[in-house]
């Protein structure tokens, strides 16, 4: 008696461990089920996120220009020069008024001096100031105008520059910043020696930047 008191305590108890060990299956299956499902929704995130980036960087256009050229950009487009020597360049950013829009955002031109020897070298920057001029009475509010360019002090007699090649250049950069402030607007002017060859760029963000080839940002 004794002992059949034993073998049903020690079924009952065999039948509850089985019933321990499948909830526990469960719940290990349930678990491992769960990681699954976390590693495959992190996966896709992941995946999303990177289809984004993807999207994202080929909806940016950078676009580098060079002497006698000019371009427009919007978004996240970037723009930028080098080689401003004895070159002007000039770079805008501006906000459209809500309600208006418009094919760019920003612009950048880059001309060298002697406009009076060669007419055909300012032609980016007329493109350049007739554009914003346009946008401006669309609704674009201009954001910053910035001009770099050699410094008219910089140029002296007793480097071996003629008093005719000094004026000269000093009525160019004259009406350079006398044509920006009518259409454009007055223009923050960074000035440098010719000796020096900087950079001007517009970021995506619209950030100006400027300043010597390797230097320090000037803008």
């Amino acid at each position: 008696m004794f002992f059949f008191l034993l073998q049903t305590i020690a079924n009952d108890l065999r039948c509850r461990q089985a019933g321990v060990d499948v909830a526990a299956h469960e719940q290990i299956k349930a678990v491992r089920d769960e990681t699954v499902a976390n590693r495959m929704r992190k996966r896709a995130d992941q995946c999303l996120s990177d289809i984004k980036k993807k999207r994202e960087l080929a909806a940016r256009t950078d676009k580098p220009i060079g002497i006698g050229q000019d371009a427009y950009g919007k978004d996240s487009d970037t723009i930028n020069t080098a080689g401003l020597a004895t070159c002007f360049g000039i770079a805008v950013t501006g906000t459209w008024s809500e309600g208006t829009s418009g094919d760019f955002d920003r612009a950048m031109s880059h001309t060298y001096a002697d406009a009076a020897k060669n007419p055909e070298v300012i032609e980016a920057f007329e493109r350049l100031v007739t554009a914003v001029s346009q946008a401006k009475q669309g609704g674009l509010n201009i954001d910053r105008v910035v001009m770099v360019a050699t410094d008219p002090d910089a140029y002296k007699l007793e480097d071996g520059w003629t008093q005719e090649e000094i004026d000269m250049y000093v009525q160019e950069y004259a009406a350079y910043v006398e044509a920006i402030t009518g259409l454009i607007g007055a223009p923050e002017e960074k000035k440098h020696h010719y000796d020096e060859v900087w950079q001007l760029s517009i970021k995506s963000d619209k950030t100006i930047e400027c300043g010597p080839e390797g230097g320090d940002n000037k803008c």
